[in-house]
């Protein structure tokens, strides 16, 4: 197949024509010349939609949002049936911070297509969003109706289970998001630390090792198999975790005071007061850190005492 873009003479020279070469050239990140051809057609037919709706798209990438809902505007009102040039706008919109505007291109978009299925998920994106659980699940419901290949809502209805406490429906929905997409790896962390709350520790491990193949930089993974680790009493493979989650900057407080947790543990005393130290020096507020760190303090000043009174006794 040749990369060769047509010409209009391929083409021919009405609007229509112009306009499948600005498509043609937008594809391949040719913003200038995109515009230029759909700006030639505009001038062959002031109110041609489609013309409108490729500068909107032209407008959108280059970051010109303003410009972008102005041509979408006008797509609309060459032809107002075009109920997905409502989702391009809640798009800018979105882009822009106003909420209230895209979940209103939402809304005209369902209005005037109740069978759209991005327009439901788009919605239930935005009330996700904005932390409205109960209607982001009864638009992500919707969306999976109209289109059970949404992967992503089903895995945000897993979320919002989990939130809930409804952890039964959340893993459910998790498992049927990675039957869709397998290779989620936000949904197979999330599925981990349901399993992981269910104590199916080596399921869990699992998914956080199959979250760290998929997305290699998800250090947070690491933090959490030593977590997984560390509740089962298995010091050394947890100690290996956070290590290598600290080399990716990772939970960084947090990492320092599970090893100095372990080092605790295991009689390391002043190795532990260096990693609470440490832990502290990243977040001062870690309450717990501030406790360990006392009671090991604690142990290495009674220590100190103990061998003050050895000494004395032995002289």
């Amino acid at each position: 197949m040749s990369d060769r873009l047509p010409s209009l003479k391929d083409l021919g020279s009405g609007a229509a024509a112009r306009l499948a070469l600005g498509r043609a050239l937008l594809d391949q990140g040719n913003y200038t010349e995109a515009a230029r051809r759909a700006e030639a057609a505009l001038v062959l037919d002031p109110r041609l939609p489609q013309a409108h709706l490729l500068l909107g798209r032209i407008r959108t990438a280059q970051g010109e949002y303003g410009a972008a809902v102005e041509h979408y505007r006008a797509a609309l009102q060459g032809d107002p049936t075009l109920a997905w040039v409502h989702l391009m706008l809640a798009n800018v919109f979105t882009e822009l911070g106003q909420v209230g505007e895209a979940l209103q291109e939402c809304g005209e978009a369902i209005r005037k297509q109740p069978g759209l299925a991005l327009a439901h998920l788009t919605l239930a994106n935005l009330r996700f969003e904005q932390g409205e659980q109960d209607e982001a699940a009864v638009s992500y419901r919707e969306a999976v109706r109209l289109n059970p290949q949404f992967a992503m809502a089903r895995y945000r209805l897993g979320v919002i289970a989990s939130q809930q406490g409804d952890r039964e429906t959340a893993i459910a929905e998790c498992r049927a998001a990675l039957r869709l997409q397998p290779h989620m790896a936000t949904a197979r962390l999330t599925l981990g630390d349901l399993l992981a709350e269910c104590r199916e520790y080596d399921a869990a491990l699992e998914e956080y090792r199959a979250a760290v193949r998929i997305s290699p930089a998800m250090g947070i993974a690491y933090y959490k198999a030593g977590n997984l680790y560390f509740e089962q009493g298995l010091h050394v493979e947890a100690m290996q975790e956070y290590r290598i989650a600290l080399a990716q900057e990772i939970e960084v407080a947090a990492c320092h005071h599970q090893i100095g947790r372990i080092h605790a543990a295991q009689g390391r005393l002043r190795d532990a007061i260096a990693e609470f130290q440490a832990a502290l020096a990243q977040d001062p507020d870690l309450v717990p850190a501030w406790n360990d760190l006392a009671v090991a303090n604690a142990a290495v000043e009674r220590l100190q005492r103990d061998q003050q009174a050895a000494d004395r006794d032995v002289s």
